[in-house]
């Protein structure tokens, strides 16, 4: 199925850009230290986005959204990501590219009138649950499991780091419904609050603190038949190409929040006084910026080659590539962001420190590195029979 890449002129993309940033700056921006210190952030922030239609850039205007535009989208995710919150921005992007994403792609015409246009609208909050305690990235080790009952379904099992979990109004679930182990026989459910059984702990995390990442305990979940999402037994591979989509938002996310980094540390570096001179007139410090500047470009190159790749079903590895390196970069700038402070980047009244504490994730979430190296290995045929 092609996607809509572009679609919008260049004037369009940047008013796009502009009305996103203006609500990053307004709403976002100058709350995040705040919202860093209390762990959390009103859930209201939802409802605003939606409001001025930034869930919806990529969806159908049949279901209230607005394109689909994909470099409209990431565009969004970008200028999230320079909010200065990294849980604020990824429990946003929780919302549009996982939840709504997933019912967008493999939900009924019922299921998208019901709670998808709720969703892009910010009335309705989602989440999605694929991640299992023993399982990590191993998706077809998926353990949860949903038994078909007289009405539907009965959902027994446990999810972990799971974002907007305990506040989520709906989850798209992963089970398994045939007993037989491997990738066949899982099935994708539309779970919808409130829900006896259900319950959620919430995770102290390194990084994106006010993001609730939660772990999610299924005790006998009764749901309809119709939660089924998708074709039953095809979970998995569902699974597999939308994360093809959420690597492609990670890439995108990593580079812009590594650019507000740097930039930081620039500024930083301009104003810093070292043996009577800034800091920024020293050489190796120059070329220090040179190398991260150059790699953000690259990096940034590559998740536009990735994007471009997605919406016409090309080549499936660019994904994969795309986070691998962005990540990767940014796991780098960040550090060089905390050593260009000194001591201060090691305070925690510094900002250096949670740029340094929010890109770590960058190459665990949406499939660790070391499984994407895997990924690219075997779609270019690296790999040899075990």
């Amino acid at each position: 199925m092609n996607r809509e890449v572009g679609g919008l002129h260049d004037q369009e993309l940047e008013l796009v850009h502009e009305t996103v940033r203006d609500f990053v700056q307004a709403e976002i921006a100058p709350n995040a230290d705040a919202w860093e210190a209390d762990a959390d952030f009103p859930l209201e922030l939802f409802r605003r986005a939606g409001s001025i239609g930034l869930f919806g850039m990529k969806f159908d205007p049949k279901w209230g959204g607005t394109g689909p535009n994909l470099r409209a989208d990431v565009s969004v995710t970008e200028e999230l990501a320079r909010g200065g919150s990294a849980g604020v921005a990824n429990a946003l992007g929780a919302h549009k590219d996982l939840a709504c994403h997933y019912l967008s792609e493999y939900g009924s015409d019922e299921q998208k009138e019901r709670v998808l246009r709720s969703a892009i609208a910010g009335e309705k909050i989602g989440a999605l649950a694929i991640t299992e305690p023993q399982g990590g990235s191993d998706v077809a080790g998926t353990a949860t499991r949903a038994e078909r009952t007289s009405h539907g379904w009965r959902i027994t099992g446990q999810k972990v780091f799971i974002t907007n979990g305990d506040f989520a109004d709906f989850l798209i679930v992963l089970a398994r419904t045939d007993p037989k182990p491997g990738r066949r026989g899982l099935t994708l459910f539309l779970v919808e609050r409130p829900l006896a059984g259900l319950e959620a702990r919430r995770l102290s995390m390194l990084g994106w603190r006010p993001s609730h990442t939660c772990e999610l305990f299924f005790d006998g979940c009764e749901v309809p038949a119709g939660a089924v999402l998708g074709e039953e037994g095809r979970g998995f591979y569902h699974v597999m190409k939308a994360l093809e989509w959420e690597r492609v938002v990670m890439a995108f996310g990593a580079t812009a929040a590594a650019r507000l980094a740097l930039e930081k540390a620039i500024e930083y570096a301009r104003e810093r006084m070292i043996f009577g001179t800034p800091v920024l007139a020293n050489q190796v410090w120059q070329h220090r910026f040179a190398d991260c500047l150059a790699d953000l470009e690259a990096a940034r190159a590559l998740a536009l080659q990735a994007l471009d790749s997605f919406a016409t079903e090309g080549r499936a590895d660019l994904p994969a590539m795309a986070k691998l390196v962005a990540t990767r970069t940014a796991c780098r700038i960040s550090d060089e962001v905390v050593q260009v402070y000194g001591g201060y980047g090691y305070a925690m009244d510094y900002s250096a420190q949670r740029f340094y504490r929010d890109a770590r994730l960058g190459p665990i979430g949406g499939g660790t590195s070391e499984v994407l190296r895997e990924v690219i290995a075997r779609l270019n045929h690296l790999s040899t029979p075990r």
